[in-house]
């Protein structure tokens, strides 16, 4: 790397049927993190510095459930219930 040179960074996340959300990335190994229900769509807060994990609930039992993950620690969440269906599309938006 040369001076004046910005590496980025790309991360994915994917949430598995088994109740995990994992972080992936190029430079870190892969954090899992336990939440007991499988999430159809994950969207990251847009900006320089994100913040915040959506996560809308594909199951049935959590009908309209979005859970608001803080990144990158995940030590907190909160969850929003939106609708009384699962969440079968999701767009955030700063309006």
């Amino acid at each position: 790397m040369h001076k004046g040179e910005s590496m980025t960074q790309t991360v994915v996340f994917a949430s598995g049927s088994d109740g995990t959300i994992s972080q992936i990335s190029e430079q870190t190994d892969k954090v899992r993190v336990e939440t007991g229900n499988s999430f159809g769509k994950l969207r990251m807060l847009a900006g320089n510095k994100p913040r915040c994990l959506f996560a809308g609930s594909n199951q049935r039992a959590f009908p309209g459930s979005i859970r608001l993950f803080h990144f990158p620690s995940f030590a907190s969440m909160q969850e929003i219930q939106v609708h009384g269906d699962y969440i079968a599309r999701m767009e955030l938006n700063f309006e």
